[in-house]
C-alpha cells in the first residue's frame, strides 16, 4: 500500500513503474489486477479496514455488529453470532476505535 498527498497521474504512474522495477529486481512482480488508484473521495480499504482520514471499521461490518447485537439483546431471535464470536468482533471493534 502506497499513500500520496499528490494527485498527478503522471508522477503516480512513474512512481507505480518505479515500484515494478524494484520488485521484478528481487523476483516479484507487482499484480496489475491488484493494483488501485483511489482519490482521496473514495473509500480507501486496506486489509479490511477504512483508512482514508482516520482507520475505521466499514459501514457495512458495523451495521452487521450493530443488529447482531440487536439480535443478541432480544429473547426470542436466533443469534447471529455465538457469543464467543460476538465478543471477538466487540474485541476487534474497541482496537480499531482505540488505535484512533
Amino acid at each position: 500500500t502506497l499513500s500520496f498527498d499528490i494527485d498527478c497521474g503522471q508522477q503516480i504512474r512513474g512512481i507505480i513503474q518505479s515500484a515494478r522495477r524494484i520488485l521484478k529486481t528481487f523476483g516479484y512482480r507487482l499484480q496489475d489486477r491488484k493494483t488501485r488508484i483511489l482519490r482521496s473521495h473514495q473509500r480507501q480499504s486496506v486489509l479490511g479496514l477504512t483508512v482514508n482520514q482516520t482507520v475505521g471499521i466499514p459501514r457495512a461490518t458495523r451495521r452487521r455488529l450493530r443488529a447482531a447485537r440487536h439480535r443478541a439483546a432480544a429473547a426470542q431471535a436466533e443469534p447471529t453470532f455465538s457469543p464467543a464470536q460476538l465478543q471477538g468482533w466487540e474485541s476487534f471493534e474497541r482496537m480499531v476505535r482505540r488505535s484512533r
